[in-house]
C-alpha cells in the first residue's frame, strides 16, 4: 500500500492487454497450481520483467536455431544479428546486429491491487548498450 501512486518504467507488467500475456499469465498460473517445488510461494504470484525477458529469450533463441538449421554458436547469431521476431506477452521483440531488442517500454502507476496502471508506452525501442547516442527519442 505504500506504493500506491508511485510509478514504474518496465518493459513488461501483469496489466498489459494482450492475447500474448493472456496466455502467458494463464500459463503460468497453470504451471504454478500444479508445481511441487519445494517452498514454493503459490498464493499472490504475479507475473513480471524479468520473467518476460527469460521468456522471450529462449523463443528468440529457438528461432535462431530453427533458422540457422544448427546449434552452431556462430550459426545462431549469424540469424539473431539478422533480426528475429517474436510476439511476447509484452509486444514483439526483434533482435538486434548489436546483441540486443528492440521491444515496447511501458511507464505505469502502481494500483493498491498490486498492479500497474499502464499511463504511457513506447513501442519498438531500440536496445542501445551504454546510450551510445544513436537512439532519438521523438
Amino acid at each position: 500500500k505504500q506504493l500506491v501512486g508511485q510509478l514504474g518504467c518496465w518493459t513488461y507488467f501483469q496489466s498489459i492487454k494482450s492475447p500474448a500475456n493472456e496466455k502467458f499469465i494463464s500459463d503460468f498460473q497453470a504451471w504454478l497450481a500444479k508445481s511441487d517445488v519445494p517452498g514454493i510461494v503459490k498464493e499472490g504470484r504475479v507475473t513480471c520483467s524479468p520473467m518476460v525477458l527469460s521468456y522471450v529469450g529462449v523463443y528468440l533463441w529457438k528461432a535462431a536455431v530453427e533458422k540457422a538449421g544448427s546449434f552452431e554458436v556462430d550459426k545462431v547469431i549469424a540469424e539473431l544479428e539478422k533480426g528475429i521476431s517474436f510476439d511476447g506477452p509484452g509486444g514483439t521483440v526483434t533482435s538486434q546486429k548489436n546483441h540486443h531488442v528492440t521491444k515496447n517500454v511501458f511507464i505505469g502507476e502502481t494500483k493498491a491491487d498490486g498492479q500497474f496502471k499502464i499511463l504511457k508506452s513506447y513501442d519498438n525501442v531500440y536496445g542501445e548498450p551504454f546510450l551510445k547516442g544513436t537512439f532519438k527519442a521523438k
